[in-house]
């Protein structure tokens, strides 16, 4: 692909692979600026599935204007592919930051707050988010959070049949879509969901970037918190979720255990 021309983007590099695409560095030849371009994963190519949830994808972002939300262009054909077409955001995801450990106070909290804000835009235009975890969220080089990867997006209320249609065609049968440490109860089991599942979710980053560690382990999800299991899973040393308390000291400490408490409740 390096060196090919899609539409009037020229690829320069490929900047990312997962399970939901992968992203080529390109030039508009057309203005002095450089974007993402997304394609499906070879594996999926002929998935009819995939690809609507790839364009489901586009059209979800496209229909959000926000500064912490990764702005798509458009999408482009290019032979029988469909390609997304979106800014490029130079930096690191937070999964890279979280490498490097916990997250001073302040830094966490300005970080949630600009996720938080996203995502009130998307709820407020009916969309979930569903997969909101460290790997989906970019830091710029200015430290400013964007959200990215809206592939398991779902349209809430006023959905038209053709939504409905694709919503139903991609978690028919019980089908867990989504990332099981970063997971709402009700994710988890398959149920409904709405908004109160992707701020959920950021309660579990939120604790994580205050004390370094996940809030479950991923190797062994679920166990789900009590509340959902009607069991406390937090006291087993193999596994469950971490008590703040003993990896966080201090105001990030206290942070981090009301974070916990907030994800360890089932929305009602």
């Amino acid at each position: 692909m390096i060196g090919q021309t899609v539409s009037h983007y020229r690829i320069e590099a490929k900047i990312g692979k997962g399970g939901m695409g992968e992203v080529y560095l390109a030039e508009d030849t057309s203005l002095p600026r450089r974007v993402a371009l997304k394609f499906l994963p070879a594996s999926v190519a002929d998935d009819e599935l995939a690809r609507k949830r790839f364009l489901r994808e586009a059209a979800s972002a496209a229909s959000l204007d926000h500064p912490f939300i990764c702005h798509i262009h458009e999408v482009v054909r290019h032979g029988s592919q469909d390609v997304i077409v979106m800014e490029y955001v130079e930096g690191d995801t937070l999964l890279q930051k979280l490498a490097e450990g916990s997250l001073p106070l302040q830094e966490a909290l300005q970080i949630v707050a600009e996720i938080a804000e996203a995502l009130e835009e998307a709820h407020r235009k009916g969309i979930v988010h569903r997969d909101l975890k460290p790997s989906n969220i970019m830091l710029t080089m200015g430290g400013h959070a964007k959200v990215m990867d809206f592939g398991l997006a779902k349209k809430v209320g006023g959905q038209d049949g053709a939504g409905q249609e694709i919503t139903t065609a991609l978690t028919r049968e019980g089908t867990t879509l989504g990332t099981l440490a970063y997971m709402s109860p009700e994710q988890v089991k398959a149920e409904e969901v709405d908004h109160r599942s992707d701020i959920f979710s950021l309660g579990v980053i939120l604790y994580e970037m205050l004390t370094g560690v996940p809030l479950r382990d991923a190797d062994r999800c679920p166990p789900l918190p009590e509340s959902a299991t009607g069991r406390d899973d937090r006291g087993d040393p193999e596994g469950g979720a971490r008590p703040a308390g003993r990896v966080h000291s201090g105001a990030a400490g206290t942070a981090a255990a009301h974070s916990s408490q907030a994800a360890g409740k089932a929305p009602r």
